[in-house]
Formats: C-alpha cells, sequence, structure tokens
C-alpha cells in the first residue's frame, strides 16, 4: 500500500485506488481507508517531532499543502487534524505502540497517549488564541539552562513543562515582562511547553540541549 501511495501527500478525494475497497488517489494526495486514518496522522505528527535536523537528518514538517516532493515536508495539514480528530487511537493502535516502545524502539509515539497534542501544538481547536492583543515571544530553541518569556499582557500566566511521554516535569507562573523558566538538570530532549493565560493557551515544542 505504501509503494501505491509513493511520495503523494495526505488528503481526502480521488479515484478508487485498484484492489482496495476504500482507498484513493488523485495526481498529488493519497487517502487510507477510514479505519486508518488517525494512525496515519499520529504518524506523520510523530515523525514531524523526532526529525529536527539533527546530525544530518531532515527537518520535516507538517505543511498545509499537497505536491511536497522533494522538500522535507508532509501535507496536508488540515486533513490530518481532521483524520485525528474522527479516528482516535484504538486499542490496536495503543498496543502497537507499546509494543514498538517496549520490543524495539524503546521510545514512544506520544500523539497517540496523548492525542490533544496535536491540537495544542499545529493549531487544532484547543491551540486557538482568543485574545488577539496577546504578544508572546519564548525563546531560544533549542535551549540550554533557562528559556525567556516576553509577553505584553499585564497578567499572571501559568507554565507547564512536559516531556515526550506526557509526565510534567516543570510548573510555575510568568508575569508580564520578562522572565526566565529555570531547566537546569533536564535530561536531553524535546519537551512541550503550556503556557495559559485567562483567554488562551499556547503550547510549543523546545529541544532542550545537554547540559
Amino acid at each position: 500500500m505504501n509503494s501505491l501511495r509513493g511520495h503523494l501527500d495526505f488528503d481526502n478525494g480521488g479515484t478508487l485506488v485498484p484492489g482496495t475497497d476504500s482507498c484513493y488517489k488523485d495526481g498529488d494526495s493519497f487517502e487510507p481507508r477510514d479505519a486508518v486514518k488517525g494512525d496515519v496522522a499520529r504518524m506523520i505528527f510523530y515523525m514531524a517531532t523526532r526529525y529536527e535536523g539533527d546530525n544530518g537528518e531532515p527537518d520535516l514538517e507538517v505543511v498545509d499543502h499537497v505536491n511536497t516532493y522533494p522538500n522535507p515536508e508532509m501535507g496536508k495539514l488540515s486533513t490530518l487534524l481532521q483524520w485525528n480528530a474522527q479516528d482516535p487511537p484504538d486499542n490496536f493502535e495503543r498496543h502497537r505502540n507499546n509494543v514498538i516502545y517496549n520490543d524495539y524502539q524503546h521510545n514512544r509515539n506520544p500523539y497517540i497517549d496523548h492525542p490533544g497534542y496535536i491540537q495544542a501544538i499545529w493549531g487544532g481547536p484547543s491551540a486557538i488564541k482568543k485574545n488577539p492583543e496577546l504578544l508572546l515571544s519564548v525563546y531560544p530553541n533549542p535551549v540550554a539552562n533557562k528559556l525567556t518569556v516576553e509577553s505584553s499582557e499585564q497578567h499572571t500566566m501559568d507554565f507547564k513543562l512536559y516531556n515526550i511521554l506526557g509526565q510534567m516535569v516543570v510548573t510555575g507562573k510568568v508575569l508580564n515582562g520578562r522572565n526566565l523558566i529555570n531547566l537546569a538538570g533536564k535530561k536531553p530532549g524535546l519537551y512541550f511547553l503550556m503556557l495559559t493565560e485567562e483567554n488562551g493557551r499556547w503550547t510549543k515544542q523546545y529541544k532542550i540541549l545537554k547540559q
């Protein structure tokens, strides 16, 4: 099936793929059967998290268009978000994630354990900022010891830092102006920072370097 897809991006529509009863493709996209659409979406989002351009690897990004080949991109973002929502993780997918973790790679796909991370990071409903006046900057990325948070808002925001397994490792508050989040002693790897204020929530992936 993957050979039939080739370099096509993922999207809805097209003509029926011979030998299948529910897969479709056209000149620039491939639509898998409904039962695995969410699985495919969570695999793509995992790949975008895993491949960050380190050690000569590509920096894979999920984009909201098709015809991405040969760029290190995969589409279509809006369709993949829809598939993730309409086909949540089932027992088979969770079992496969456990087998991969225990017997092979020893790392997990966090979007199977926490599918809500996808909406939060890639602009799904839970990540839409209701307050258009909020000016927020958080840097650097990658980061070693401290994250700098600069906010224009005159109120307190809560922050939580999660590791790739979904475990909260740091929590606290930041005020308007310039703040520092201390990351001393944290293991290198990928983390998710969530900042919450009264009108919305802001989430982004960060890579912590070896200290």
